[in-house]
């Protein structure tokens, strides 16, 4: 309270935004002397020990101590270790902090790489009805810097495990410019004989309703297709799916020309968990939920389910996927989201521990 004493600090298992946000953006002015004691300016290096650190602030008199997180966090060009009062915001302001420490580490690197990126003169032009050959390097260097930067499952706690984090990164910088040359390549073909696979369709039944409706959806599915492939979002996790998704589609193009009956059956299917998925997306986006992880899982789900309705012997899923397992994924984010929680779920549906 306004005299420093300790009254009680509520933490629930999970902290929603509006919390989060309250409670890095405002310290009562009686804890500041103590907190700036812990906390330092400009970091270059990890030479600090080991954070997130636990403490106790307060004076030495005083019965009850102030529970708090040391962390790393990315203050506009300057990364700081600060003090946070709420468990949860250092969390998340420490595995942003790390990525910005690697990236500032790796500066050179990055720009020596993505200067030699050279995508095939032939893949580009596949491309270009959709985007220009500025906005194709800029998606291919924003995936060569994501995927260079992702975090480890095991955030980084000290110096050896951020060197080891840092040459894991290294070795992606030298690998990575052909694999995303192979999947450049791979996207611009599977794209090409959809839209040949399209357009002979369309010649063939010129007059007939029901694969017009059909060619409208399949042509529908790719344009968002590629929307996400060349949009700004970092979608390192689908942009390497897509070559499979996208031979899938061919699949899917071909039963709504051979069985437009089990086409329609299919197609209200993935409607169904798609319409769900994009009211959870509504809710999170009103909550300002920070991290896209949860959704883009249960996209990831959605889009496996799809592979094993048309494409399962030609393509074959990633894992074992069941309408069920989609359907409970889906109640499971609509509880926490109703509640106003954060949340972080890996594949399994477990809690993600960052600091474990």
């Amino acid at each position: 309270n306004e005299d420093g004493k300790f009254i009680d600090v509520y933490r629930p298992p999970f902290c929603n935004i509006s919390k989060i946000n309250r409670l890095t953006s405002i310290r009562h002015p009686f804890w500041e002397s103590y907190c700036h004691e812990f906390e330092r300016l400009k970091v270059s290096t990890w030479d600090f020990g080991e954070l997130p650190q636990y403490l106790e602030i307060g004076s030495v008199d005083q019965l009850f101590p102030l529970p708090a997180m040391r962390a790393l966090n990315c203050e506009q060009d300057s990364i700081n270790i600060r003090v946070f009062l709420s468990f949860e915001a250092a969390n998340i302001s420490h595995s942003k902090g790390i990525i910005s420490l690697l990236e500032q580490s790796l500066v050179k690197e990055l720009a020596w790489k993505i200067r030699q990126l050279e995508l095939p003169d032939e893949v580009v032009q596949r491309f270009r009805r959709i985007v220009d050959k500025e906005e194709v390097y800029s998606i291919a260097t924003n995936l060569f810097t994501q995927s260079v930067l992702a975090l480890p499952k095991y955030i980084p706690q000290d110096e050896i495990s951020f060197s080891k984090y840092r040459e894991k990164a290294l070795e992606k910088i030298n690998e990575l410019p052909l694999k995303l040359i192979n999947l450049f390549s791979e996207v611009s073909e599977e794209f090409e004989k959809c839209t040949t696979q399209i357009e002979k369709i369309k010649r063939r039944n010129r007059t007939a309703v029901l694969y017009k409706h059909i060619i409208q959806d399949i042509e529908g599915e790719l344009d968002e297709y590629m929307n996400k492939f060349f949009s700004s979002d970092g979608l390192t996790l689908f942009s390497f799916q897509l070559p499979r998704y996208l031979k899938a589609l061919w699949w899917r193009i071909e039963t709504g020309y051979v069985n437009p009956g089990r086409y329609i059956k299919c197609v209200k299917k993935m409607n169904t968990y798609w319409k769900q998925y994009k009211n959870l997306q509504s809710l999170l986006l009103k909550q300002n939920c920070p991290d896209k992880k949860e959704l883009g899982d249960l996209s990831g789900m959605i889009e496996e389910l799809a592979i094993s309705l048309f494409a399962q012997q030609k393509v074959k899923t990633l894992y074992s996927i069941s309408e069920e397992k989609i359907q409970d994924r889906i109640e499971l984010l609509k509880q926490r989201a109703s509640q106003g929680l954060y949340f972080n779920l890996l594949s399994d549906g477990q809690e993600e521990d960052l600091f474990s």
